[in-house]
């Protein structure tokens, strides 16, 4: 077997091993996505919620409801999106780090921690955020324990 048919096996093995945590995890990830969507096509259609912001700020316009929502829909998916590309690159490549976790861990702690803040108690939309983004925090911290045990990579920190 040549050398070049030895890296490509050994890849082709990588691939079968994460295929599932990988698919889990990207599956979370493009959950959270489309529900933040909704939401923002949900704030930015409807004209009571815009005129009841704008009883609270009354200096702000349409415009700026409009930046403010798009704003809150980046910054709740750029790190789920992070995640899910930097998961899509790395697992074959790399494994599965402690690093890799406890960082991960903490910025989508840090975003599930913004998002309780906001107290939207009326929105469903808000609890099936809250919870979608639990659940792929607890994916990522049990990330390790999902793969076969000869998965595990040697070069782990």
């Amino acid at each position: 077997m040549t050398v070049n048919a030895k890296k490509i096996s050994r890849q082709k093995l990588l691939n079968e091993r994460y295929r599932r945590p990988l698919m889990i995890l990207i599956t979370l990830a493009a959950w959270i996505v489309i529900l933040n969507s909704y939401e923002l096509f949900r704030l930015s259609t409807n004209e009571q919620l815009f005129l009841a912001w704008q009883a609270e700020h009354q200096n702000m316009h349409w415009p700026d409801y409009i930046r403010l929502i798009q704003l809150r829909f980046w910054g709740r998916i750029l790190s789920v999106c992070g995640l899910s590309l930097y998961s899509y690159f790395a697992f074959p490549r790399i494994g599965i780090t402690k690093l890799y976790r406890i960082i991960w861990a903490i910025i989508l702690g840090f975003n599930w921690l913004m998002l309780l803040l906001e107290f939207e108690l009326l929105s469903p939309i808000y609890y099936l955020n809250l919870l979608s983004l639990l659940a792929l925090i607890l994916v990522v911290i049990n990330l390790r324990h999902w793969l076969p045990e000869n998965a595990i990579e040697a070069f782990d920190l």
